[in-house]
């Protein structure tokens, strides 16, 4: 059943034309990497996780909705102090 499925995507892609294609493949690496990107934007604590589940087991579908509400929603790092910031004594 999988196979066949697999098979008939694969017969739809390759039917399309090289600007489609390359479209579409764009696409799917943006959303692969979203939860990626997220995770680093927000200085996640587990970002190497989410990293990790996304790429090795992504493909699933469900795994790669929890690798993004876990970028989304998860614990983030203490905010470094800024160059310069002496902790509002003087200079």
């Amino acid at each position: 059943m999988i196979t066949a499925l697999v098979l008939g995507v694969i017969a739809w892609f390759t039917a399309l034309p090289l600007a489609i294609m390359l479209a579409v493949a764009l696409l799917w690496l943006v959303v692969v990497f979203l939860p990626i990107v997220i995770a680093f934007q927000r200085h996640a604590r587990s970002r190497w996780w989410i990293v990790l589940l996304s790429l090795v087991l992504g493909h699933t579908g469900i795994l790669w909705i929890a690798a993004l509400v876990w970028a989304c929603v998860g614990e983030v790092e203490a905010p470094y102090a800024h160059y310069g910031d002496n902790g509002g004594g003087a200079a």
